[in-house]
């Protein structure tokens, strides 16, 4: 009876385990590629403000006053505009942590839908096929030695 007992909490426990571990939601990488892309508008949307705003305190004569307060009034905005995108990515980061530093989490270039062929399974098989004997007749030219 007391094995009994203990095989029932194994399975259980061992199978909270399992059912967990499928139920694993990922992060759709299309919308942190997003994410990332916004948040890099932003910046240089920042930068190129940061830079006008510059340019109008060295010469205040050029520039009206309320052209600077709305330049000053935009840098604010695009400040916000990257701390919000850094608040959704590091929230990302909260709720999935083992995903961003997982280098299978980039998409490598393929999108959805792309799929690997059997022919182009072949073709890169036949090019690793001529690497490889390339590289043993450059082998084979070598002196051989004597002892």
């Amino acid at each position: 009876m007391k094995t009994l007992k203990i095989l029932i909490l194994l399975v259980g426990v061992f199978s909270t385990t399992m059912l967990e571990a499928q139920n694993y939601q990922i992060p759709s990488p299309e919308r942190v590629d997003i994410l990332i892309q916004r948040k890099k508008t932003c910046t240089n949307e920042l930068n190129l403000a940061e830079d006008e705003l510059k340019t109008m305190e060295e010469d205040p004569d050029s520039y009206s006053l309320s052209e600077y307060l709305e330049v000053k009034k935009l840098v604010d905005e695009l400040k916000k505009c990257v701390a919000s995108f850094n608040e959704e990515l590091e929230k990302l980061r909260k709720d999935y942590p083992g995903w961003f530093n997982n280098p299978s989490a980039v998409a490598n270039g393929k999108k959805k839908g792309d799929h690997i062929t059997p022919r182009q399974v072949e073709i890169d098989y036949d090019a690793l096929h001529r690497k490889i004997l390339a590289v043993i007749a450059r082998y084979g030219a070598l002196d051989k030695p004597k002892h």
